[in-house]
């Protein structure tokens, strides 16, 4: 029986709440000087007028397109650039001096953005801004060389390089 009750209370506050929102106040001085506020009227108080409620009215959403304006797609992070061909430490017999070279990159070379793939050899620079994974190169010079690889992006920053791989290119000397 008590729920009832509880619930009929519960529910003319709520219905009641509103009108208490435009409710007076009163203000009125103490005899030591306090300022009291009320909302009962009190001897020598006064009303006090509030000024409206501040309102905001939002204005109207437009569909716009918004392709344009988009974060631009996330970089990608690349993993690993090996270079497969030739070997580390590996001794090539190449009397035309020719040697193959192979890439791999994981993941795929993001050639659409602007990345881009440059190979050095002994710090010089032979294959710049390629996005092809297999090169040759023709009539190297014999002896120990150091080759490196690098993924660039559009602006030229490194993004990742390759550990550095050795080979020595045996060719048959021109005097014997």
């Amino acid at each position: 029986m008590r729920l009832p009750t509880i619930g009929l209370i519960l529910s003319l506050s709520i219905l009641l709440a509103p009108f208490s929102a435009n409710a007076e106040i009163y203000t009125w001085k103490e005899k030591d000087g306090t300022v009291v506020f009320s909302d009962q009227s009190h001897e020598n108080s006064s009303e006090v007028t509030l000024p409206a409620p501040s309102t905001f009215t939002a204005p109207k959403t437009t569909n716009i397109d918004n392709s344009q304006n988009k974060a631009p797609a996330k970089k990608p992070r690349y993993k690993k650039i090996t270079i497969l061909k030739p070997e580390n430490d590996v001794a090539i017999r190449s009397n035309n001096g020719k040697i193959s070279i192979e890439l791999a990159v994981s993941p795929a070379l993001q050639s659409s953005i602007g990345h881009r793939l440059v190979v050095t050899l002994d710090g010089k620079v032979i294959i710049a801004p390629t996005s092809t994974l297999n090169h040759s190169l023709d009539s190297l010079d014999r002896g120990t060389h150091t080759l490196q690889a690098s993924i660039e992006d559009i602006n030229g920053k490194v993004l990742l390089s390759s550990d550095p791989t050795t080979f020595h290119l045996l060719r048959h000397s021109k005097l014997f």
